[in-house]
């Protein structure tokens, strides 16, 4: 079997995302759709409607950063290169 007991090498390459569609996960419920295309660096903030008293908590930063990385993971092992 190729690739058994040594690294697999490849050429590295760019990846360009232009949107983000999420639906199931985390707090993202129903579907959301982000346009990333051409947009330049951007923050995430977050605001929890759901429970006042909990700020940005559960609003779903994280879980909007880290989708594509489960994509790309979906064992959630990238080896440390990300």
């Amino acid at each position: 079997m190729a690739g058994q007991g040594q690294a697999l090498r490849h050429e590295p390459a760019d990846v360009e995302l232009e949107a983000l569609e999420l639906e199931g996960y985390g707090p993202f419920t129903d579907t959301v759709r982000y346009p990333l295309a051409a947009r330049g660096v951007r923050v995430v903030s977050g605001r929890n409607e759901d429970d006042a008293g909990a700020d940005s908590n559960g609003a779903g930063k994280s879980a909007l950063v880290m989708a594509p990385l489960w994509w790309v993971f979906p064992d959630g092992r990238s080896g440390g290169k990300v």
